[in-house]
C-alpha cells in the first residue's frame, strides 16, 4: 500500500513538474540566466555556512515560489518552487511576503531552480496577518532565549521551529559531522514530541479518550500555525502523526495504512513534494520506524535492556532506510552518527517542549517564556557539547562514493547491519533455548 501511495505521489509530482516546466518559465528554470523575478517567500530565511574564500558577509537561503518574471523583454507568469539565496537583505523577510528582485537562475535538480538575488528585493505585498504574528512569535523566542549561553541561545529556536539564524557556524558544522543536523529542521519528531507530551499529560489526568484525541488534534493544528504552514512543516506534521500512531498502537498494519494515507494527502496538497529529497527522507524514516523499529528492538533486547533496545532501534531503523538517499545529497559516511543520536536523544524532548512552550507563551506572558527557555537551556548546552565531542572523534566523517554507486553501497551496508542485528539476537535466543 505504501508503495502504491508513493507511485501516486510520483505521478502527481511529475504532472506538476510538467506544468511548471512548460513555456517561458520552464525555459528559464531549465536553462538558467538573468531575470527580474516576482517571488513569494515560503519559509523564514536561514543562514548558510559560508565556505567561499572571498565572502563579504553572511548568506541566507529560503524557499520561494516564482510567480512571474521578465526575461529578454518578455514578461510571463509562473508557479514554480525555487530556492532563493542572497545576502543580509534576505534576513528580515517573513514567510508570505511577495518581493521583486533581479536574480540569476541556475538549474539545480529536477524541477528546482537555485535563484541568487543580485540586490536588495523590493517588497510588493506584505505577508498576511497570520504570517506577521508568526514572525513576531519567532522573534519573541529569539529574544527570550538571548540571555542563554551562545550555543544554547542558537539551539533553542533551531530545535523548536528550525530557526538557525543565531546558530553558531562552528556548532552547525560540528552537528553536520556528528550526524545531528536533522535536529535543527522541523521534522516529524518535533510533532511526535509535542503531541506525545500532551497525550501523556492528559492521560495522567485520566481524561476520556475522545477528549485526549480532540485536544491533541487542536495542539497539532496550533503547532502547525505557530511553526508555519509551509510544505515542509505540513509534511513533518503528517509524518509525526504517523510515527505516533505506529508506536502507540503497536500494530504494523495500522502504521502502514496511516503512512499511506499521509503520503496521498501530502502530495495531493502539494504534488511538487513528491520530487523532494526532504519528503523522501521523511517517508523513509517514518517507514523504518513503522515497519522495523519494533522487530529490531525485539532482537536487540536479547542482549540489551528493553529500554536501551528500544532507544537504539528507533534511530537505527530510520537510519537504515534513509542512508542510501542521504549519500546522494552528501557522499560521506558519518561514523559516529548513531552513537551521537543515542547520546543526545534524552536531551531533545526537554529542549523541544521548553522551546515550544516559550514560543507559545512569549506574546502572552514573558516570565513563563523565560522560565521555559531556562528549562530548555541546560540540555541545549549539553547537546552542543556532545556535538563538538563526537565531531572531534577520529574518523568522524569518512569519504564515500557519490551517485548510484554510493547509494547501492550504502543500501548493502544497511542490509548487512540489519542482518547482523537479527543474527546476534537469534543466536542469543538460540543459546537460551534448552535442548528437547
Amino acid at each position: 500500500m505504501t508503495a502504491v501511495s508513493g507511485s501516486v505521489g510520483f505521478i502527481a509530482g511529475a504532472a506538476r513538474l510538467s506544468a511548471d516546466t512548460a513555456g517561458p518559465a520552464g525555459t528559464l528554470i531549465s536553462e538558467g540566466g538573468a531575470a527580474m523575478a516576482s517571488l513569494e517567500i515560503l519559509s523564514e530565511p536561514r543562514r548558510q555556512a559560508v565556505t567561499a574564500r572571498f565572502a563579504t558577509g553572511p548568506r541566507y537561503m529560503t524557499d520561494a515560489r516564482l510567480l512571474a518574471a521578465v526575461r529578454d523583454g518578455q514578461r510571463f507568469s509562473a508557479s514554480a518552487r525555487v530556492i532563493l539565496a542572497g545576502g543580509e537583505y534576505l534576513r528580515g523577510l517573513a514567510a508570505g511576503t511577495r518581493v521583486e528582485v533581479a536574480v540569476r537562475v541556475s538549474p539545480r535538480g529536477p524541477g528546482t531552480a537555485f535563484v541568487t538575488a543580485q540586490g536588495s528585493p523590493r517588497e510588493i505585498a506584505p505577508p498576511a496577518a497570520a504570517a506577521g504574528w508568526r514572525a513576531s512569535a519567532r522573534e519573541g523566542l529569539r529574544t527570550h532565549s538571548a540571555w542563554l549561553p551562545a550555543n544554547a541561545a542558537g539551539l533553542v529556536p533551531a530545535l523548536a521551529v528550525g530557526d538557525r539564524s543565531r546558530l553558531d557556524p562552528q556548532l552547525e558544522g560540528a552537528m553536520s559531522v556528528a550526524g545531528l543536523t536533522h535536529l535543527t529542521a522541523v521534522s516529524g519528531a518535533n510533532f511526535a514530541i509535542v503531541v506525545g507530551t500532551v497525550v501523556l499529560f492528559l492521560r495522567a489526568l485520566r481524561l476520556p479518550r475522545k477528549v485526549v484525541h480532540g485536544v491533541s488534534g487542536v495542539v497539532l493544528v496550533c503547532f502547525v500555525g505557530i511553526v508555519g504552514p509551509e510544505p515542509s512543516v505540513l509534511r513533518a506534521g503528517a509524518m509525526g502523526v504517523v510515527s505516533l500512531m505506529a508506536l502507540a498502537s503497536g500494530r504494523t498494519g495500522a502504521g502502514s495504512a496511516a503512512l499511506s494515507a499521509a503520503i496521498i494527502a501530502v502530495v495531493l496538497a502539494d504534488p511538487a513534494l513528491a520530487l523532494s529529497f526532504g519528503f523522501a527522507l521523511s517517508v523513509l524514516a517514518t517507514l523504518g520506524i513503522t515497519l522495523i523499529a519494533r522487530p529490531l528492538a525485539t532482537r536487540l533486547s536479547a542482549r540489551l535492556p528493553a529500554w536501551l533496545a528500544a532507544a537504539v532501534a528507533v534511530p537505527l531503523s530510520a537510519q537504515l532506510l534513509c542512508g542510501p538517499v542521504v549519500v546522494l545529497l552528501e557522499p560521506s559516511f558519518q561514523t559516529w552518527s548513531l552513537a551521537a543520536n543515542l547520546a543526545v536523544a534524552p536531551l531533545v524532548p526537554p529542549i523541544t517542549v521548553g522551546a515550544t512552550l516559550a514560543l507559545a507563551a512569549g506574546p502572552l506572558c514573558a516570565p513563563i517564556a523565560l522560565v521555559a527557555t531556562a528549562f530548555a537551556g541546560l540540555p541545549a548546552e549539553l547537546l552542543a557539547g556532545a556535538a563538538h565531542a563526537f565531531a572531534g572523534l577520529p574518523g568522524a566523517r569518512l569519504p564515500w562514493a557519490g551517485g548510484p554507486v554510493g547509494s547501492v553501497g550504502m543500501a548493502l551496508v544497511s542490509l548487512a547491519t540489519a542482518a547482523l542485528v537479527c543474527g546476534l539476537g537469534h543466536r542469543r535466543r538460540a543459546a537460551r533455548t534448552p535442548p528437547t
